[in-house]
């Protein structure tokens, strides 16, 4: 499965995200991201790959714990995390990040140096 983040209302020079930036490269090697929708928040995704987005496999579990060791940064939307769960117990497709939302477009994926 693979690994997202969507941390809301937060921009790349702000304290708490360079924090957090900080334990993401910590914990893996490739990461790759973009401005949301809204224009006030990140997506990530952990890649197998520098050159190009090869989301890396992890299990539920290390998603689910991954995210939540985020959000209790105060990082990771909680909303979404809090939905995914229960569309995992329901046996729905969960851990998405949507291209477009409210009509307005994410930005280009870029690699975090």
């Amino acid at each position: 499965m693979r690994l997202t983040f969507d941390w809301d209302d937060i921009d790349l020079q702000d304290e708490r995200a360079q924090k957090g930036l900080q334990e993401l490269k910590k914990r893996f090697e490739h990461i790759f991201y973009r401005i949301s929708s809204s224009g006030h928040g990140l997506h990530f995704i952990i890649s197998d790959s520098k050159e190009q987005i090869i989301p890396k496999d992890f299990t539920e579990e290390e998603v689910i714990s991954h995210r939540q060791d985020f959000l209790d940064m105060d990082l990771e939307c909680g909303g979404r995390f809090r939905t995914d769960l229960l569309r995992r117990q329901a046996g729905t497709t969960w851990g998405r990040l949507f291209t477009v939302k409210n009509g307005k477009t994410c930005g280009e994926w870029r690699y975090l140096e």
